[in-house]
């Protein structure tokens, strides 16, 4: 039973993903949904949820929204990948504290602070827009991330 309660929590994870990434583009809840996943899966399961849901992102993106094809975009979203996973493995990491609701509230931030400090440290590398981190831009992107966890 927990292996398709799995499966089932993966695909409605996943098409969460599909219409964020159609409402806001390039805006995917990956913390949001790292820490969902991660509290309501085991260690493996939670980690393919997280790479469904960016795989399912990366095929709006390509697919509908018209991404380009080049290095620098392939290159962002391998970079984004790294930083859902490891929003997963954050929130992951915390899943044990008590009571349940600080927990969720625990769970969120470290994924959030853990996928932004990956895209942050891929924006030292990668080219990025100079206002990516400007804090109404992080505080949009965590609102978003808080839909996206509930």
């Amino acid at each position: 039973m927990p292996e398709r309660h799995d499966r089932l929590t993966s695909v409605w994870l996943g098409l969460g993903c599909v219409a964020f990434s159609l409402a806001f583009a390039c805006a995917a809840p990956f913390a949001g949904l790292g820490a969902s996943a991660a509290l309501l899966m085991g260690l493996r399961p939670m980690v393919a949820a997280v790479v469904l849901g960016w795989a399912a992102n990366q095929a709006v993106g390509f697919g509908f929204l018209n991404y380009p094809v080049d290095g620098h975009s392939l290159a962002w979203g391998l970079a984004l990948g790294l930083s859902a996973i490891g929003a997963g493995l954050a929130a992951h990491a915390i899943r044990t504290v008590q009571p349940v609701a600080l927990c969720a509230a625990a769970a969120v931030l470290a994924a959030f602070l853990a996928q932004q400090g990956t895209v942050f440290a891929a924006s030292l590398i990668l080219p990025s827009h100079p206002d990516a981190f400007a804090p109404e831009v992080i505080a949009g992107l965590f609102v978003t991330n808080l839909l996206g966890f509930a």
